[in-house]
């Protein structure tokens, strides 16, 4: 057996020498397969004991690095706490810097929040000017570290003008987020430069990950809504398509079987086909309503720095990764159904090429069904696929 796409390379490796270009030669062909097979291998490229001393040098270091792991994270101390921060500067720097931000909030600092909390997760560039004394440099602090703290950015880089005196930033109670982020621990010295398996060290204690489990952490994870009304508009359609079949053939059979004098006398009886029809248009609706309202909630999505995973299926489970080094386009739609429950399809457009019904070859397309609030799962998987490209 060969495959469609198989014997199109076959055909474009060898051009004519298969055919006329309409046509394949079968003895041709098998000429070609026995020749390509038995045909001197060039030698291999590189030195193979250089190649055997790189994966000596690569499994070494991967021992390394595992060497230095961290160890055992502990539980997380308060979880609606941590819940409400790693979405919300504000309630960050209220939980976690109470000595710091010990006055209210002015509608001008509520309004500096705002625009920082967006330029951290969803990106942007603004200035904005405060007056001496308005916690501006604490603000900033507590921005850096809620960024890197919670995930929401690889590296940070605050810059601040020479000489600037110690804030009460020294004073705040590292146990409090160590507790609260299990990815921070206590036993550093100080901040520095070096790295000492991956960790930046501070001076009252805290140990911060350069990369929060980047790899293994998503950054966003996404169940799809149920939109009802996708249901009740299209299983009717689609239930009733279907039914039509068998009901149709269980009323040309049933008008076959007997004595046709019968029939001609008594005309055509539809009893049977539409008992089918209305068994077959039930079952097709309990169907599509465990599709629209089960399988929901045995979905889901987690957007991580590098990939996108996905878990569906109602009865066999599948799991999917899409790797964004291969994703060139990203596309939102939002239906007029869809937008019943505010949410949408982000669908990831990627460089692999499959065969359609027609023959021809189109790129894969990875489709993220019902996704609620689709512009900001659209801006970050668009920002995380962009930055891969641009890396």
């Amino acid at each position: 057996m060969i495959g469609e796409r198989q014997l199109y390379r076959h055909r474009t490796q060898a051009g004519l020498r298969l055919g006329d270009g309409k046509t394949v030669d079968l003895l041709k062909y098998a000429a070609w397969l026995v020749t390509t097979r038995h045909a001197p291998q060039p030698d291999p490229p590189g030195d193979p004991y250089e190649e055997m001393k790189d994966r000596a040098r690569a499994r070494n270091a991967a021992l390394s690095v595992a060497g230095r792991d961290i160890g055992e994270l502990h539980a997380v101390g308060n979880p609606d706490c941590r819940a409400l921060a790693e979405r919300d500067f504000r309630a960050f720097c209220d939980g976690y810097f109470p000595q710091t931000f010990c006055l209210p909030w002015s509608d001008e600092h509520l309004r500096v929040l705002a625009r920082i909390e967006e330029a951290v997760l969803k990106g942007g560039l603004f200035a904005l000017a405060m007056p001496r004394g308005s916690s501006k440099s604490s603000i900033a602090e507590c921005a850096c570290l809620w960024a890197v703290l919670f995930g929401h950015r690889e590296s940070v880089c605050l810059i601040g003008a020479g000489g600037m005196g110690r804030n009460d930033h020294s004073r705040v109670n590292c146990s409090s987020i160590a507790r609260a982020v299990p990815d921070v621990h206590t036993g550093g010295t100080r901040w520095t430069d070096e790295t000492r398996g991956g960790m930046l060290y501070h001076e009252q204690g805290l140990e911060v990950p350069r990369r929060i489990a980047l790899e293994n952490t998503p950054i966003r994870g996404v169940k799809p809504v149920v939109v009802p009304a996708q249901y009740f508009v299209w299983g009717p359609l689609i239930a009733g398509f279907v039914s039509f079949f068998p009901g149709f053939f269980t009323f040309v059979v049933s008008q076959m079987v007997g004595d046709p004098f019968e029939h001609s006398g008594r005309g055509f009886d539809p009893t049977y086909g539409l008992v089918v029809f209305a068994l077959s248009f039930v079952v097709c609706m309990g169907l599509l309503w465990m599709k629209c309202f089960v399988e929901p909630e045995r979905t889901t999505f987690g957007i991580f720095s590098d990939r996108v995973e996905y878990d569906e299926g109602l009865w066999n489970r599948h799991r999917r990764t899409v790797v964004f080094d291969q994703v060139i386009d990203v596309e939102l739609t939002e239906g007029v159904l869809q937008q019943t429950r505010q949410a949408g399809t982000v669908t990831l457009v990627t460089q692999q090429l499959v065969s359609g019904r027609d023959g021809k070859l189109s790129n894969r397309r990875i489709a993220l069904r019902n996704v609620p609030q689709p512009h900001e799962v659209y801006e970050l998987v668009r920002s995380l696929a962009l930055r891969k490209k641009d890396a």
